[in-house]
This record gives structure tokens, sequence and C-alpha cells, in this order.
């Protein structure tokens, strides 16, 4: 399979340019093209995404002082608090409190993380802050379990005159972030643990298997093994391919069955009847046995009938639209949001513009031309410049306008022209002394 790169846009541009360097250089091409896809994803806000929090939220890293934030790397959380004007910082509310001079109370629980509430039991004296993607761009709405939520301020919720920053609940608002960008606070505070998908094991690579609450099955088209074993003794180092197991396992005693009824009797259970045994494919079509399924590569698409997936878009680089799936998530007892997105990195000439369909790249190129034929110097036709950035900005309208999905077109019809108010046609009339024909 083949996609459009960045080389051949900037080759295209250099024929219609009829120029091979000497004029525009290649990496002043790249620049301004780079300076193009980023006008028009973000002019147009048509980039757009769901993205998923698990709820308390989690940082890569906490700390005791802000200027920790550097060395760790990722999203940072600071778990003490600053007293007499950020001189001093504390564990608990009742230390502040003393240190200013204030009569000492009962403070709420101490924890690094805020997942670990769940455990410390108690309310937080603290908010809930999360911290958005580095390619976010705007937010168009935020649902807690698939419900949407209210946009608020502090000064608006300020007028309950009580102590919102602590009550527990269901989330119903949210807030722009207090301390920095990029991040937004939620509201009422949700402190029972919640997990969305993660990954099992060492954190790299693809996910061959999901687990969890729901079921999971999986299909495919690899309807043959290569050879059949006992127990994962039996493979060793020199068999290769798809292997099938055609036994099963007794945790309890440690035998290797090849019946379910076996399994049973060694569990002192109802003996059960067991279907029959195979090892290859064509043994299970002639014994009318069900046919397993040989999961093999990556997952290439999801579906349920309960509920829905979406893949969902990330500027990774070259044919980023191609590949496996990196990151799952689920709005169920979480925070969803919806939010536009920006190209966060430069092109190279090997990348694919992949936030935008194909057919939208003569944009880019449009970009380009209006740049180089409008830089001062040889080379600079004013007129052209005008033309391909009024194209160019077309592109962003019409963008922008597929991003709209309740926008509605206007629809033509036919329709009889009305007969009342429509003057009769004049007839002409001519002068006296014109000539009368006889016939």
């Amino acid at each position: 399979m083949s996609q459009t790169t960045v080389k051949d846009e900037l080759d295209e541009i250099q024929n219609r340019l009829h120029d091979q360097g000497a004029i525009w250089t290649r990496a002043e091409l790249l620049r301004w093209y780079n300076d193009g896809y980023g006008a028009l994803v973000a002019d147009s806000g048509a980039v757009r995404r769901f993205y998923t929090f698990s709820v308390p939220p989690r940082f890569a890293a906490a700390g005791s002082f802000i200027w920790e934030e550097r060395h760790g790397g990722g999203t940072f959380r600071k778990f003490m608090k600053s007293a007499l004007g950020g001189n001093i910082e504390c564990s608990y509310e009742w230390e502040v409190e003393f240190l200013e001079g204030a009569t000492p109370t009962n403070s709420d629980p101490f924890v690094t993380q805020l997942w670990e509430l769940e455990y410390a039991g108690g309310a937080i004296d603290d908010h809930y802050r999360f911290y958005l993607p580095k390619s976010h761009e705007r937010i168009l709405r935020v649902a807690w379990d698939d419900k949407r939520m209210f946009g608020s301020s502090d000064k608006e919720i300020d007028w309950t005159g009580s102590k919102w920053w602590q009550r527990e609940g269901e989330p119903a608002f949210w807030l722009r972030g207090l301390d920095r960008d990029k991040t937004f606070e939620v509201y009422d505070i949700q402190t029972a643990y919640g997990q969305n998908y993660f990954l099992d094991g060492d954190g790299f690579g693809l996910a061959r298997r999901l687990s969890g609450t729901r079921s999971y099955s999986a299909s495919s088209s690899y309807r043959s093994n290569d050879y059949a074993y006992w127990t994962p003794a039996d493979i060793g180092t020199f068999l290769q391919g798809v292997g099938w197991r055609f036994t099963k396992h007794d945790s309890v005693t440690d035998f290797d069955c090849m019946y379910q009824w076996e399994v049973d009797m060694l569990a002192g259970n109802t003996l059960t009847d067991s279907p029959t045994v195979f090892m290859y494919y064509w043994e299970a079509e002639i014994l009318g046995s069900e046919i397993p399924t040989f999961p093999v590569g990556a997952p290439r698409a999801i579906s349920s009938p309960d509920r829905q997936y979406l893949p969902m878009a990330y500027d990774t680089g070259e044919l980023a639209q191609l590949g496996a799936a990196r990151d799952f998530g689920s709005t169920k007892d979480a925070i969803s949001l919806l939010e536009t997105i920006i190209s966060t990195r430069d092109l190279e000439e090997d990348d694919s513009p992949a936030l935008i369909p194909v057919r939208m790249y003569k944009y880019l190129r449009f970009y380009v031309w209006a740049l180089a034929f409008g830089r001062t110097g040889e080379g600079q036709r004013p007129a052209l410049a005008k033309h391909y950035r009024e194209r160019f900005n077309q592109g962003v309208a019409l963008l922008k306008l597929l991003g709209d999905l309740t926008h509605r077109d206007r629809d033509y019809q036919r329709s009889d022209l009305p007969i009342e108010g429509i003057a009769p046609m004049r007839r002409p009339r001519l002068p006296a002394t014109y000539p009368r024909i006889e016939y």
C-alpha cells in the first residue's frame, strides 16, 4: 500500500515553480509546508477526537516542590501545601494553620497520588487536575460516564459559599485549570478507585489480548496450525509457526488433561460431556467439532453489540493511519473529553500529514506557492500569490465545513414559477413611417 509523503508533495511543488532549489531551497519549502499544515488544522478546528481520563487522575510523578517537575518528566502533581508565602511546604493543612497563627483543625488524609484516597479514606483538601494532551487545542465537550458536564468558573461556584473543591459526589461540572495551561478541573470529587484500560507487563509493544470485567473473544481468518503439542515443554526450539495446545491444564493437581471430564474428576466435580479432541484443523472438519480460531498478529478492529468502539487520530509519524492500536480507553466511569487537536511536530520528507484527508493535501501546496510567489525578490508574482492564498482559504473553509456535523447545505428543488404578479410580455411597436409589407 502506497501513501503520498511530504517528499512527493515537495517534488510537485518544485515542478510547478519550475525551480530545483536555485531560488527556493528544499528546506525553505519544507518549512512553509509545515506552516501550512499547522495553519490548516488549527484554523479549521476539524480534527477532533475523544480522550479519556481515569478517575482519580493519574500523574507520572509527584513531588514536594514545583521545581521538581523539570526532573520528573510527564505530568506532575505537587502534593505539599505552601505556607508563609511559599517559603515552607507542609504535608497537612493544620501545619499551615499553625505557621500562619490560626487555630489548628483536624486535617484530611495526606496522599501523594490521588488514587490512594480509596485506601486512605476521608475527604481530600485539594482539587482534581487533569492534564490535557500536548496536541490539545480546544475543549468541545466534557462528560462523566457519558453524561455531559456543565462548564463553569471558579467565580460562579464561589457564590455557593461552600468548600466546593472538597465536595464529594458524582462529577457534575468542570472549569479551566486554576494553575497552569492545558489543564482542567472536575467537581464534585469522585474518590472511588477507577482504572481504565492499561497495558499489562512492561508497558511496551502491541496489545495481544484484552481482559477485564467484560468478555472478549477474537476472530481471525487464519484457520490452520503448523503443529500440535501437549505441554509447553514439547515446543522446544525447533518448532516454528502457529501451535495448537489440545490439552487442558489443571492448576490444582498440575496435570495436563485431554478432556474436560478428566479435569472434573481430578477436581472432584460432576463429570461433564466433553467434545472430541483434535490436533489439526482438518481433523475438526471431519469430526464435526468446533473449529478453533487462531488469533495471529495484532488487533485490527473491535466491535460489540452493546457499545461503540472508535479509532482516534494521533499524529505519530509516517503512515500514521496504519499499524496497530497502541492505547485503549473507555468512557465507563471515566472522564471523556471531545477536543480539537493540532500537529505538535514538524513533518519530515518521509512523513505524511495524517491528520487531514489525502484530497486536502493540495491546499498545503497552495499555501507553499502563495508564500513562494509572495516573497520579495526573484520569482515574486503578487497576482499568483494572491490567487493561491485565496485557494488556501477556501480549503480552510471547506475543512471547517466537513468538521461541522450539524451543518445543512442548501437543498435546491425544481418548482413552477408563480403566475400571479408576472406582467405580460410587451409587443414591439414600429414607427408609423415604417414601410408596410403586403402579402
